[in-house]
Order: structure tokens, then sequence, then C-alpha cells
């Protein structure tokens, strides 16, 4: 009887402690869904407010440095000749202001897509012709700094369904990305690559420049990252949700030798596939 009793009493213990735990479960799990909502606020006051703000910065911006335009190719609407010194500080104001308006454009990108907002218009088109764009695109940074880049893409490469524009815009960061690595280590250039693989065009950027270490590579692709590779780390982050987002990825990995290479697949046309 005084064992029956004594297990009857540690039952009701432990049935006190259950309960005890089931309450502290229940407030705990109360407590998550209110922070849920408070960070799912937080986050939605964040897409609202950087979209707004980059608007307020676009327009004084895009008057900046169409004033500067009107400056250094015309200077002789305003009667003077521009001086070498006021004509290469002019520069500068330009270079800066398209590097900042740039910078704005990517984060209106970025709230775009983390709203899941990013409008893709898709169409049917040649890779060759896409990457011919982004070359043109980059072609004055290879002139400034002497950089070459070679390109080898297959004369059968199938047609691709996709928004011409955004894949436009992840080979561009990507050259970008690749051509900045290779002159900040002194190396000459940067390469691209296609190939085909399980129904995806792979366009590898290669670089010459010092890899991606293992402290910048935790934060490689994640937004306004300080262990990105250079800038406010937004264009990787961008490439990577615009590749997701296209059906298509986007990923990474240390050349044996020197640099770096970054993988973009984009699906090949499908028939009837054309969204």
């Amino acid at each position: 009887i005084e064992q029956a009793r004594d297990r009857q009493m540690e039952l009701r213990q432990a049935l006190d402690a259950l309960e005890h735990a089931n309450r502290q479960l229940t407030l705990l799990n109360e407590n998550m869904a209110n922070y849920r909502l408070v960070a799912e606020q937080a986050q939605r006051t964040k897409m609202a407010f950087l979209p707004k703000v980059s608007h307020e910065f676009r327009t004084p911006l895009n008057m900046i440095i169409g004033l500067v335009d009107l400056l250094v190719e015309t200077p002789e609407i305003y009667g003077d000749p521009l001086s070498p010194k006021l004509r290469e500080h002019l520069e500068i104001v330009r270079r800066n202001c398209e590097h900042l308006s740039s910078l704005v454009n990517d984060v209106l990108d970025l709230s775009q897509v983390e709203a899941g907002r990013m409008a893709l218009h898709y169409q049917r088109f040649g890779l060759a012709e896409v990457i011919k764009r982004a070359l043109t695109v980059v072609q004055p940074l290879m002139d400034k700094k002497h950089l070459s880049l070679s390109v080898r893409v297959p004369a059968d490469v199938p047609e691709i369904d996709g928004d011409r524009t955004r894949i436009a815009q992840v080979i561009v960061n990507l050259l970008k990305n690749a051509l900045s690595a290779s002159s900040a280590a002194g190396r000459p250039g940067a390469e691209v690559d296609v190939k085909l693989r399980d129904g995806c065009a792979e366009i590898s950027v290669f670089d010459y420049g010092t890899g991606v270490s293992a402290e910048a590579a935790k934060s490689l692709f994640a937004p306004f990252s300080k262990s990105a590779r250079g800038g406010m780390g937004l264009g990787l982050a961008i490439c990577q949700r615009i590749a997701t987002t296209l059906g298509g990825s986007l990923s990474w990995e240390n050349r044996d030798s020197a640099g770096a290479i970054f993988k973009f697949t984009v699906p090949l046309a499908k028939e009837g596939s054309l969204p």
C-alpha cells in the first residue's frame, strides 16, 4: 500500500510537471507567433520603405547625371571651355553618380524579388545574342582597364525560354564581377564558357582573381554583406534570386589555379513551355 501510495504521488508530480511544461510550451508558441508577426511586419515595412527611398534618390541623381553630361559633352553652351582639371573632376562626379544610380537600381530589384513582385517577360530567344549584348555593356570596362575576355558559345546551342532583360542582367553582373576580380589581382581578364547540361544552358564565368575565401563564402549571396566580393553585396544576391525565379540556379567554386567560377544555369526552350 505504501509503495502504491508512493507511486501515486510520483505519478501526480509527473502529471503536474507535464502540465507545467505544456503551459510553458503554449506560452512559447504564442510568443513565437507574436515574434513572427513582428518580423513579417518589419519585412513588409522594409520592402515598402526601400522602393520609396530609392525613387526619391533616383530623381535628383538623374538630374545631376544629366547636367554633368551636358557640361562635359557640350561645354560651349556655357561660354568658356572646360579646363582639363575641371573636366577630370566632372568625370569623377559622373562616375560616382552612375555608381550610386546602379546601387539604387539594385536595391529596387532586390525589393521586388523579395516581395515576389518582379515582373518577368518570357520570350524565346538565342543565348548567343544575349551574351553578345552583355559584352557590349562591359566593353568600356574592358577597354579602360585593358582587360581581355574570351567567349566560347557552341554554334548549335538551342534557344531558351526566359526574360531576356533579366538573363542579360545576370550575365552582365557576373562579367563585371569577374573582370573586377581579375584586374584587382593584376590579371589580364576573364572567360565565358557555355555548355549544355540536363536540359539547361550552363553559362560559366571564370575570373583570375584570388578566389572566394571561406569567410566570404558564408554570405556570398547575402544582400548588404560586408564579406561579399566588393560593393554592397547586392549584385550576386540579385543574380541568384533572378536565376532561381527563372527556374535555374547560380553557384560558384574556386579554381584550382587561381580565381573562381560562377555558373549560371537557365532552362532550354521546350515545346509548348513558353508561359
